[in-house]
């Protein structure tokens, strides 16, 4: 069953002008070439090291000359960069003697072998010999490095970027290299072999032509030429319709997008309003809270000197009551007092009225004597 209009992959570019000299020729194979050959691990880029020294020696050359070294170091981050050093024996791709330096500058990169999953550095000299006569003194003060590739070296210890650059033995070649850390943003440096000449695949060979026979001439096959027109002119048009198809699509998803954005617009203007109805609700919630609570404090403030003049009234009717009952004792003491002198007057009344009662008795008697006396007489 053929797939539909729009699930089929072309070779062609995506682009809003098409042109029939704008498809790509090559096939999946190649694509698939390309992406196999880039290195993965410590052992591809090893491996891509061991091809790049071998250009000027006796091994095959690489194959792709666009795979950069920087890609090479980049490990990825579900595996982590962990390898180990090589022995003295097999200190790999010994710098060969024979042939001619160049001038030019050359690049390497510099790793710790303690702190293998930092950034590596990246050395500048002068010249591939400058390069090369600064290995050698490396190799002499400090023998436990190593130099896998051309431009890879791995140096023992934290600082010994630093530690070479203090060593006076290196005194001579101080303005000749110099180290920069490498960054994500930094370009990557270009191939070169021992003698700093750059590194490039070797032309293909030309293939051989077809001598014909003298007697027998090829005619052209027209019939050829129009089955490949016909199949291009297929493939222009399958094309063409999936780029109107996709046209459409996205059409329609720009309007629902569209529709999407203007929904969400308002809804974010609603919201908007309700958060503007809320806040005036909550400012007005405030300015009442606020009147309640001044007049609820002046209310008690109220309360407070009510509270304070009843306290007073009471302490001065506990005082006039105070005062009352000594005003009533000292009166109680007083009817005593009277009552005593009541007494003492109706004791004195008593004794008068018994002398005067006394005295009329007398006279009676004298009276009555006197009244006797005469009627004696």
């Amino acid at each position: 069953m053929e797939p539909p209009a729009h699930r089929r992959h072309s070779r062609f570019p995506r682009s809003t002008h098409f042109s029939r000299q704008s498809f790509d020729t090559r096939s999946l194979d190649d694509h698939w070439e390309d992406r196999s050959s880039r290195p993965k691990s410590m052992s591809d880029f090893q491996s891509l090291l061991d091809a790049s020294a071998s250009v000027n020696g006796n091994g095959h050359p690489r194959k792709k000359s666009s795979i950069s070294l920087a890609q090479g170091l980049m490990m990825t981050t579900e595996s982590p960069r962990s390898y180990s050093l090589p022995d003295e024996s097999s200190v790999a791709n010994p710098a060969p003697q024979d042939g001619p330096w160049s001038q030019n500058l050359f690049y390497a990169y510099a790793q710790k072998s303690d702190f293998a999953q930092s950034a590596p550095y990246i050395l500048t000299f002068a010249s591939a010999r400058t390069a090369d006569e600064w290995w050698s003194l490396v190799q002499r003060e400090y023998p436990e490095s190593t130099r896998p590739g051309p431009q890879l070296f791995i140096l023992k210890g934290d600082d010994m970027q630093e530690q070479i650059q203090d060593n006076p033995k290196f005194y001579d070649l101080r303005n000749s290299w110099f180290y920069t850390p490498s960054e994500s943003s930094t370009a990557p440096i270009p191939l070169q072999d021992y003698h700093g000449h750059p590194v490039t695949a070797p032309p293909p060979p030309k293939p051989e032509p077809e001598t014909p026979a003298p007697d027998s001439k090829t005619p052209f096959d027209f019939h050829a030429l129009e089955t490949t027109l016909s199949q291009m002119t297929a493939l222009i048009t399958q094309n063409t319709e999936s780029i109107h198809a996709l046209s459409v699509a996205q059409s329609t998803g720009l309007q629902t997008m569209q529709d999407i954005n203007e929904s969400t617009s308002t809804q974010i203007k609603a919201l908007a309003d309700n958060q503007a109805s809320l806040q005036s609700l909550v400012s007005q919630n405030a300015t009442q809270h606020l009147a309640l609570s001044n007049h609820s404090f002046s209310a008690q403030s109220s309360i407070s000197d009510i509270l304070s003049s009843n306290a007073a009234h009471i302490a001065a009717l506990a005082e006039g009551q105070s005062r009352l009952v000594e005003t009533c004792t000292d009166l109680m003491r007083g009817v005593e007092r009277i009552g005593s002198g009541l007494e003492k007057v109706g004791e004195r009344v008593d004794k008068v009225g018994e002398k005067v009662e006394g005295r009329e008795k007398g006279l009676w008697e004298e009276k009555s004597m006197a009244s006797a006396a005469q009627e004696v007489e």
